[in-house]
């Protein structure tokens, strides 16, 4: 099998930008402001429940639109669940950048810096199945993750894989070398992408 590799937006799609001046803070509804303070001490506080809880009720106080820190928040909480899409798509929402005075920079820097180490793959449907029939995906790491936060959040995926799933699908990994289904194994770079049919063996 040929697996055509593609250059992927990965770091941009996360909102990794490398802007240094904090951004123009979003107007906050007067609902909002306080329960994204309160998401932010809860979460400095290691009340992870409540920080989501707060941070969640933040945007939604908004409308669903941008709460700059309200969505920090969930990015540090998502990748803590080893949910690095989610993590990707919070920081996406801010634009990726920290402002300096933020409690939880650290956080959030060790997220965006967690973010660089992984790539996407994209899971198109197999030319002889159906189009969009969902399937069974099974994700394996042909080259055993050698830390234990990397095989943690392998695991992590391959169990939210565990139900049929709806293609085309796109989800970010780990960089390193995989198979899909028991196909011929290929390798995603940081920052980077492979698309691969869904039987892990058709050209795509």
């Amino acid at each position: 099998m040929t697996v055509r590799r593609f250059a992927s937006a990965v770091l941009v799609a996360a909102g990794l930008s490398c802007a240094s001046a904090p951004p123009r803070p979003s107007p906050v509804s007067a609902s909002a402001g306080p329960l994204r303070d309160k998401a932010v001490h809860a979460l400095v506080h290691g009340r992870a429940a409540d920080a989501r809880r707060f941070a969640t009720e933040a945007i939604a106080a908004q409308g669903g639109g941008a709460d700059g820190q309200a969505h920090l928040v969930l990015a540090v909480l998502d990748w803590g669940d080893c949910s690095a899409d989610a993590a990707a798509a919070d920081l996406a929402a801010v634009s990726g950048v920290i402002p300096e005075d933020f409690p939880l920079a650290d956080q959030v820097a060790a997220v965006r810096d967690g973010l660089r180490r992984f790539g996407r793959i994209e899971l198109a449907p197999a030319p002889a199945g159906p189009a969009r029939a969902p399937v069974r995906v099974r994700i394996d790491p042909t080259t055993p993750p050698l830390d234990p936060e990397t095989r943690r959040c392998v695991e992590a995926l391959r169990a939210r894989l565990d139900a049929p799933l709806g293609l085309p699908a796109s989800f970010l990994v780990p960089a390193g070398e995989y198979s899909v289904n028991g196909g011929r194994p290929f390798t995603v770079e940081p920052g980077g992408g492979v698309k691969v049919a869904a039987d892990g063996r058709s050209p795509r």
